[in-house]
This record gives C-alpha cells, structure tokens and sequence, in this order.
C-alpha cells in the first residue's frame, strides 16, 4: 500500500517536471527568437539642424536579416510638403514611388533607410491629429513577421528647430571674413 503511494507520488511529480521542463524549453526558444529575429518599424524623425522638417525611417531594429519587406498603408501618404502652416497651393503630392509603396528585398540588422517626408508645418496642416498606420510584413528566417507602425506629425508641435551649432559656425565664418575684409586677418 505505501509502495503504490509513493510510485503515484513519483510519477506525479515526475510528469510535473516534465511539464514544467517543456514549458521552460519553449520559453527559452521564444527568448532565443526574439534576439535573433528582425524587427522592422516605421517611424517619423524631426530633423533639428534644418528647417523643421521630418523624415520617415524604415529601420530594423532586431539582430536578423529582414527580407521581403512589404508595407500596408491605411491611407495615402503626403509627400514632399514644404510651407510655413499653409496648404499647398497646387494640391497634395502623394508618395507615388519608393520603399514604402514598391517594398524591399532586403534589409540588415540595425540598418536603416531615410528619406525626406517633408516640412512640419505643411504636414501639419496637410494631416492635421491624423495618423497613418503602416503594417510591415517580412521574412526573419523561416518565419513571416507582421509590424504595426504609426505615422503622425502632431505631436511635433512646437519641436525646437534651431541649429545652434550651425548659426555659431556661420557667425564665426562671418567674422573670419569681415577681419578679412578689414586688412586684419589671414587669407584661408
């Protein structure tokens, strides 16, 4: 009688560690995919050193190779506006071409692509609180991953666009001619 309670009791325990064991080995390969894995997002960046304008980046964020890239748009994307918080005259430019509409075969691990999305204030005014969802599918491997990226230009209201630096070297450049200019200074 206390031989069967203890072959029950053991063979309890033992298919709770076997459980248990399976459970931490898919674990372990789940963590170990996520490191390995690409990971492509979309996103706008505002670009500080110019006038204040935005550019969209594709970029890959994981440790894998991304390939076959694929972007679902929920809307038309606005390109190429430039003006200080009006809507262009002649009608909206709309992304025809590129990456986001035709795809791509390939990208490399923390490697990224940058174009020019356009001005804040065109944008602004263009999508106003809008935001476009872009849903990118490629290949990591064997598998095919799915991402969802957001699109907006709203919460780029009043970003600091001032290139400091850039305004400090032109006054200096400035003042390295004008001494020059002046007879008091070397020439280059």
């Amino acid at each position: 009688m206390l031989g069967d309670i203890v072959a029950v009791t053991t063979l309890v325990v033992t298919l709770i560690l076997a459980l248990l064991t399976g459970w931490y080995v898919w674990l372990t390969q789940g963590l170990l995919r996520a490191q390995t894995d690409a990971h492509v997002i979309v996103y706008p960046r505002f670009v500080g050193t110019r006038a204040p304008a935005i550019e969209l980046v594709i970029e890959n964020l994981g440790n894998g190779v991304a390939r076959d890239i694929k972007f679902e748009l929920s809307e038309d994307i606005p390109y190429q506006l430039s003006g200080w918080g009006k809507a262009p005259a002649q009608g909206v430019k709309l992304l025809k071409d590129g990456p986001l509409i035709e795809g791509m075969p390939f990208l490399a691990p923390r490697a990224s692509r940058t174009f020019d999305w356009g001005d804040h204030p065109a944008l602004h005014e263009t999508l106003g609180k809008r935001v476009i969802l872009v849903t990118c599918v490629f290949k990591s491997g064997r598998r095919t991953l799915k991402t969802l990226s957001s699109l907006e230009v709203a919460s780029f209201e009043h970003q600091c666009y001032l290139d400091s630096d850039g305004a400090r070297q032109c006054a200096k450049e400035l003042s390295r001619i004008l001494e020059v200019l002046r007879g008091r200074g070397p020439i280059g």
